[in-house]
């Protein structure tokens, strides 16, 4: 992602409790400001039942952004996802990736 503004990350904050409600989800960029953290302290429903063994022993588990579709709750990260590209494109650029690794050619 491009550089992360603070507008950004409030967009996506009111955006997530505007239209997830039951979920609490804290949002935050990273100190380089290239990237925004999302994590979900509560939602309507267990989602531990995702958990493997290991993420169960540490209490918690990463979403992988690029394979969201492997999960149980795909649905749910998907939409989670989609409110935040339309929020900081709603106060910034819009995210994209035309990038392609293969030919080594790097867009974004």
């Amino acid at each position: 992602m491009a550089y992360v503004t603070a507008e950004m990350t409030k967009a996506v904050r009111v955006a997530l409790k505007e239209q997830m409600p039951g979920w609490k989800i804290r949002v935050a960029k990273n100190a380089h400001s290239s990237g925004i953290y999302m994590t979900i302290d509560a939602a309507p429903y267990d989602l531990k039942d995702e958990f493997d063994k290991r993420s169960a022993e540490y209490g918690y588990m990463d979403i992988n952004h690029y394979y969201v579709e492997a999960y149980k709750h795909a649905k749910d990260y998907k939409k989670i996802l989609d409110i935040m590209l339309k929020a900081t494109a709603s106060v910034g650029r819009p995210f994209y990736d035309n990038s392609d690794i293969q030919t080594d050619y790097f867009d974004t």
